[in-house]
């Protein structure tokens, strides 16, 4: 899809629920992310890559009014629900998430920890 992104995160994440197949799935039918209600949070536009394992680990998600705020989200608790990326997270979390900062968003070492403090997850 035009637009999106995959990328490499520099730190492995230890479990991964999606695979490749779907994460292509659901960018090629336009990348719609929900909540586990059902409630649009925005389009998924980056995708970064367990440095290890290469599976899926975190995605960025355009979310407020036109689509111009980018978050990160954790893809470890993420699944597939027809074309739709659906993740357990409401709009009130995804919205206060840390946020892409230039063209692409560069998940270093120390944004990584910072998103991974943000929602709540384990080193």
């Amino acid at each position: 899809m035009k637009g999106t992104t995959t990328l490499v995160c520099h730190a492995g994440m230890e479990t991964h629920v999606l695979t490749s197949g779907d994460i292509d799935r659901v960018l090629n039918s336009g990348g719609a992310v929900v909540t586990t209600a059902g409630e649009r949070l925005g389009t998924l536009t980056q995708v970064f890559r367990d440095a290890r394992t290469g599976g899926p680990a975190w995605g960025t998600v355009t979310t407020g009014l036109l689509g111009r705020a980018e978050a990160y989200v954790p893809l470890v608790e993420a699944s597939v629900r027809g074309d739709a990326l659906v993740v357990p997270y409401d709009a009130a979390t995804v919205d206060g998430a840390p946020r892409v900062t230039g063209m692409l968003g560069d998940l270093s070492d120390s944004l990584e920890a910072e998103v991974r403090t943000y929602y709540g997850l384990a080193d």
